[in-house]
């Protein structure tokens, strides 16, 4: 399957990291180990989890790869209550000298996937509401526009004429 030493050492980890946070206190310690390491390579096998997902930069697994929290977290969402299951910034577009970098984090926990979808909501609302009023203003001022292009034209006009003396 994926035999590989990298994929093992990190299969190794995520099995440790997972007997540290979730493991359940009637088992042995064996049987703890298999049964999280059987977990995680069905989970990969079925597609759940992908095996680059146990991938780490760091050595000591600290923190864990966001992608592993996340589908630990649908596993055993109280045992890892402490852990974010986020996305690390990402950008979306290529910047150019005047635009910002603007990143998504996604959070573990569905009440705070609602908050921020309300308060994406009403950010979105609130624009709306920006527009409405800033297309009113335009159908306001298009009339003294018309007025004001009309005027500058009559101006340039006149100053073309030759001038009497």
């Amino acid at each position: 399957m994926y035999k590989n030493v990298r994929f093992m050492r990190n299969l190794d980890k995520a099995v440790s990291f997972l007997l540290e946070h979730a493991r359940d206190p009637n088992d042995d310690l064996r049987q703890a180990r298999d049964k999280h390491r059987k977990r995680i390579l069905y989970a990969i096998s079925t597609g759940d989890l992908e095996p680059d997902s146990l991938l780490c930069d760091t050595v000591d697994w600290v923190p864990p790869p966001p992608r592993f929290v996340a589908w630990a977290r649908t596993k055993w969402p109280t045992e890892m209550q402490a852990f974010l299951a986020r996305y690390d910034n990402v950008n979306r577009s290529a910047l150019g000298l005047q635009d910002i970098l603007i990143g998504d984090i996604i959070p573990g926990e569905l009440e705070k996937c609602q908050d921020y979808l309300m308060q994406a909501y009403s950010g979105i609302r609130a624009m709306a509401s920006e527009l409405h009023n800033a297309l009113k203003e335009i159908e306001r001022l298009e009339p003294i526009e018309a007025k004001y292009e009309a005027i500058c034209e009559k101006n340039r006009q006149n100053a073309a004429r030759p001038r009497k003396e």
